[in-house]
């Protein structure tokens, strides 16, 4: 398994649009990936779980993946939340 923690670059948080490119991009991996803010862990592959995450600006987040393409999977995820569009 593979951690990181990153902290959210992205002026207006993650709402609708990010959520779904996120979701698009964690699906092209094998892997399990799961996004954890604070105590609460969520699938990485579904746009409802990661919207009722709240992430703002700021915020920290784990990135956590475990299978055969779990490296890149969090590297891709991770350039996502600090990556401004």
């Amino acid at each position: 398994m593979v951690s990181r923690v990153v902290v959210v670059n992205l002026e207006e948080g993650v709402h609708a649009r990010p959520a779904a490119d996120l979701v698009r991009v964690a699906n092209s991996y094998n892997s399990e990936i799961k996004i954890k803010v604070g105590g609460t862990v969520v699938d990485a592959k579904s746009v409802l779980s990661i919207m009722k995450l709240t992430i703002r600006n700021g915020t920290e987040v784990q990135l956590q993946a475990e299978g055969p393409d779990e490296d890149a999977a969090v590297e891709a995820l991770a350039q996502m939340f600090t990556t401004p569009r």
